[in-house]
């Protein structure tokens, strides 16, 4: 199929709904991009530029049924800049920035199950230092929680009694 002169490529399931559907250009994607799973929930979406995903992008995080989506910005294929993940009605469950494909820097993440809200750095994709647990509802500090520079949980310090 061609659409504005450019050369899109569909797949579809058995049931008929859109499975995958991309522009392509000079044998590569090249254009928007939208691929969904069977139920038709989104899969991921986005722009390709001469084969590489650029621009913002919002991706289902495996092993989640595609309820929770990565929505990033990128940059000749990484990830680069601020991002989110964000659950399928658009509650925020995290937010930071992406360098080089890596979680990097400032992130706060949100747990609307416990309603407590952690707030802290990674380095290369790895919790570093101290994270601080809040109480989503009344902004009350709850605890810390210390990583080393592997990400491995060192100490927690309880606030709530002291």
């Amino acid at each position: 199929m061609t659409v504005n002169s450019q050369l899109v490529f569909e797949t579809r399931y058995d049931n008929g709904r859109l499975r995958f559907s991309a522009g392509y250009s000079n044998g590569q994607l090249d254009g928007e991009c939208e691929s969904r799973l069977a139920n038709g929930d989104l899969e991921s979406e986005g722009l390709y530029k001469e084969g590489k995903r650029v621009g913002k992008w919002t991706i289902a995080i495996p092993d989640e049924a595609s309820k929770i989506y990565l929505v990033a910005n990128f940059v000749n294929d990484v990830k680069s800049g601020p991002a989110e993940i964000v659950n399928k009605r658009g509650f925020k469950l995290a937010g930071g920035q992406y360098v080089n494909d890596q979680r990097q820097d400032l992130w706060k993440e949100n747990d609307p199950v416990n309603q407590t809200t952690s707030t802290g750095h990674y380095d290369h994709d790895v919790k570093v230092g101290r994270w601080l647990v809040s109480d989503s509802r009344r902004g009350r500090k709850l605890r810390y929680i210390n990583y080393d520079h592997n990400g491995d949980m060192i100490a927690i310090i309880d606030l709530t009694t002291q």
